[in-house]
């Protein structure tokens, strides 16, 4: 039976498991903690951060040939899911999106290399000054948005905060940003070898309470809104999804200056998103669709056509 390794095998993973299996597939699965095992068919015991261990564990398994490699991890995950990708010459996300993906810093570097409009982030330093309201948050986030806070321009900041934020950063390392009035609009998009093949758009509804960022969840946005910015965002994933030989679902999240009409590019996470975007929003508004069964698919490099409208 034809086998696929997945890394992460936690509930947030069990839907692509179970696709996996339904399309017939033979699912191993990395994770260090034993209550997963019932998850998958053959278990592999070790963390899913540890890339040389599973490598040689697979070797001496003599697991020489997998038809893909799939996960909804995050993280370092990504690093060793794009590492073992390469190893076995399995279609990935790409090393270079992992790392966008893991650190904030990283990810303002490609764009500017590349020219994508992106917030400026610099590492944190006490003596770097903003004349302007800005935003710390984690380099690279344990999860999700923890640990970010907002900050009034010139704010003395407490070094109880700061260790609050390096605690939430794997690297233990803070970024800076100026803060950007406006909107978070997401992008979900479907590639296979470059090519986006689908998309849609939601909102991000994030605010700060305390200083501190929370989200209530996201909501589909209305195909008529804001169409020139869906254009240009369209057309950045696009770049990204070509130059990075894209294979699978990636979403994309933008900062919106609506008195602006500008729009700046700060996240970036391969495969289908968590917190329940798929389930409450995204198959809402696609319901024939199978999001967790077209993303094993794609991973295998079968040629999918979405029959759902192709582009908002």
């Amino acid at each position: 039976m034809k086998k696929i390794l997945i890394i992460g095998c936690g509930k947030d993973q069990i839907k692509l498991i179970k696709a996996a299996q339904c399309l017939g597939f033979t699912v191993l699965g990395v994770d260090r903690e034993k209550k997963n095992k019932k998850n998958v068919d053959e278990f592999i015991n070790i963390s899913t951060y540890d890339v040389k261990k599973i490598l040689k564990y697979l070797k001496k398994k003599k697991i020489e040939r997998l038809v893909a490699l799939i996960t909804n991890a995050s993280s370092r995950s990504l690093i060793t899911a794009a590492k073992i990708a390469k190893k076995f010459s399995l279609l990935s996300m790409s090393y270079n999106i992992a790392e966008c993906s893991l650190s904030k810093k990283k990810l303002y570097n490609y764009c500017k290399k590349k020219n994508i409009p992106t917030i400026e982030t610099f590492f944190f330093n006490k003596k770097k000054k903003l004349n302007k309201n800005f935003i710390l948050k984690p380099d690279q986030p344990l999860v999700g948005k923890t640990g970010v806070y907002f900050f009034k321009k010139n704010s003395l900041l407490s070094i109880n905060k700061i260790n609050e934020i390096k605690k939430n950063s794997l690297n233990s390392k803070v970024v800076m940003q100026p803060f950007i009035s406006g909107l978070d609009i997401g992008l979900l998009i479907a590639s296979s070898k470059g090519k986006v093949l689908w998309n849609t758009f939601f909102k991000e509804r994030n605010f700060f309470i305390n200083n501190k960022l929370k989200s209530s969840g996201p909501v589909n946005l209305l195909n008529t809104k804001y169409k020139n910015l869906k254009k240009i965002a369209l057309n950045i994933s696009k770049k990204i999804s070509i130059e990075n030989n894209i294979n699978g679902f990636l979403s994309l999240s933008f900062r919106v200056d609506i008195s602006n009409k500008n729009i700046f590019l700060y996240e970036i996470n391969p495969g289908l998103p968590g917190d329940k975007i798929v389930e409450n929003v995204i198959s809402k508004k696609f319901p024939s669709l199978d999001f967790y069964s077209l993303d094993v698919q794609l991973m295998c490099g079968k040629k999918i056509k979405i029959n759902n409208k192709k582009y908002e």
